[in-house]
């Protein structure tokens, strides 16, 4: 029951202990020189983005990709498929795939504080890394350390809950005022602009949702720390801040907070995701699985645009599978914690949670592309993995050996990213193998036509000119014309 610190020691969630000011501070602000220096490279990008000779004719996400996937030779390859549709589609791929990782890591990076369980350090470093994609200020050690003695959960909970309030009506003032700076463009390109600040505010709920939903579901756990009434005072303290008493004013004040941001967070993101899927429901059926009618310049593909982010990784049918995947997110984050917190029955809760969705998934296989539908379900198996080792940790057995534990939960943690980097790397090796050995045999066909068709002067128009594709499988090797 290390939760109420002494002066100088600030609670860290990872851990579930008390550390020094400024062994946390130290931490943190290295942290935020970590996150000065990608700002910095995301303005180097904007930069080059906009002044550079190079990309100054790139006018659209579809043109960038075109570019970088080109230089990087994923695409450019099959002869049947524009390069268009073929970055198109490595795009959608890919920001797929991160969108996965980021899900993943950011329900294991909150478990040993949703679980209340102490974690072996391996994990909670990890952890405590990974929770950068659990955007989040009010736990920082930075505002812990340097707030007043008053700053406890209650607090925390507001500031948490107000501050991504306060961030969308700024994001709203800055699109309104940039649209209105760019009055002089089309109607088209108008659309295009609060598109993408839409896309901006969709990500920025999605990240925000887990670590605001524990925030809020937190203040409905209460421990008696005296069963036994052994003293006649207050018995039932906050289970995040044993130095709040859950019969304060101050916390019946937290508790009308709680089920107000409930509505706004847990209830009320869900419900809008649903929402506009549900009046949108009819293109995104129209579209059909390939994403070139999508990418098509329609009024379907107009409406659409704005909220890719929800339903471009899903079949059409569908359409609706985001709000799954956010409901999984909070089920496994901030509703479990209220689930008797600390106990093995929370933890097998969670894991039965997990295999249900493990199932649904696999039933209804989701995505479009096959090979994300593959990575997905091996994320939810590693959160299996997770629950079960946290469920060892918890019966305590003496005999475990807690080296092999930090073994396989690192590896429940990235798995899925190292099979990933490894069926790139043999994918991308074998097919610059295979485009080696097609040329070879061009080279030596076109040989052997101008040497045996000399005397008349003969030479086929597409020797000279030809080149590689590889078929579906990557197997195959085919001559095509440029």
């Amino acid at each position: 029951m290390c939760g109420v610190c002494s002066d100088g020691y600030a609670y860290r969630s990872s851990t579930q202990r008390c550390g020094s000011c400024s062994e946390a501070s130290s931490l943190d602000a290295v942290a935020i020189v970590l996150f000065c220096v990608l700002g910095i490279l995301l303005l180097g990008a904007v930069y080059v983005f906009f002044f550079t000779d190079l990309l100054k004719k790139v006018k659209s996400a579809d043109e960038l990709n075109v570019l970088v996937f080109s230089k990087l030779g994923l695409i450019g390859i099959s002869p049947d498929v524009s390069v268009m549709d073929e970055a198109r589609t490595t795009g959608r791929h890919l920001k797929a795939r991160v969108k996965i990782y980021i899900t993943l890591w950011q329900i294991v990076s909150l478990l040993p504080f949703t679980l209340g369980l102490s974690f072996p350090n391996v994990y909670s470093t990890i952890a405590a890394a990974l929770n950068v994609f659990n955007v989040g200020v009010s736990t920082s050690s930075l505002v812990t350390c340097s707030a007043d003695d008053g700053y406890d959960a209650i607090d925390a909970l507001v500031v948490t809950t107000v501050y991504p309030v306060v961030i969308v009506l700024l994001l709203k003032a800055v699109a309104t005022a940039h649209t209105h700076v760019r009055s002089h463009l089309g109607p088209v390109e108008i659309s295009q602009l609060k598109a993408r600040y839409f896309n901006v505010f969709l990500v920025f709920t999605y990240l925000i949702l887990p670590y605001t939903s524990v925030q809020i579901f937190q203040t409905f756990s209460c421990q008696d720390v005296d069963p036994d009434d052994v003293d006649s005072g207050d018995d039932r303290y906050m289970t995040v801040d044993y130095s709040v008493s859950c019969s304060s004013s101050k916390y019946e004040f937290g508790f009308v907070w709680a089920i107000v941001s409930i509505l706004v967070y847990p209830v009320g993101i869900p419900a809008y995701y649903f929402y506009i899927l549900y009046s949108a429901r009819h293109d995104i059926r129209s579209r059909g699985d390939s994403m070139a009618s999508f990418a098509a310049s329609d009024e379907a593909a107009v409406r659409l645009n704005p909220i890719r982010l929800l339903f471009e990784y899903y079949r059409p049918e569908l359409w609706y599978w985001e709000v799954v995947e956010t409901l999984n997110r909070l089920f496994l984050t901030g509703v479990l914690v209220v689930i008797a917190q600390g106990s093995a029955v929370q933890i097998i809760v969670g894991l039965a949670a997990s295999l249900f969705f493990l199932k649904l998934c696999d039933v209804h296989r989701p995505f479009v592309d096959a090979k994300v539908q593959t990575m997905k379900e091996m994320s939810l198996w590693q959160i299996v993995l997770i629950f079960l080792l946290a469920l060892l940790l918890k019966a305590d057995f003496s005999s475990v050996d807690t080296k092999a534990v930090d073994v396989f939960l690192v590896l429940a943690i990235f798995s899925a990213l190292i099979a990933d980097i490894v069926q790139a790397l043999w994918w991308s090796c074998s097919r610059r193998h295979a485009h080696q050995l097609a040329r070879s045999d061009l080279k030596g066909q076109s040989s052997a036509v101008s040497g045996g068709e000399a005397d008349s002067k003969v030479v086929n128009p597409l020797a000279e000119s030809a080149c590689c594709a590889e078929d579906e499988r990557g197997i195959g090797m085919a001559p095509i014309s440029s």
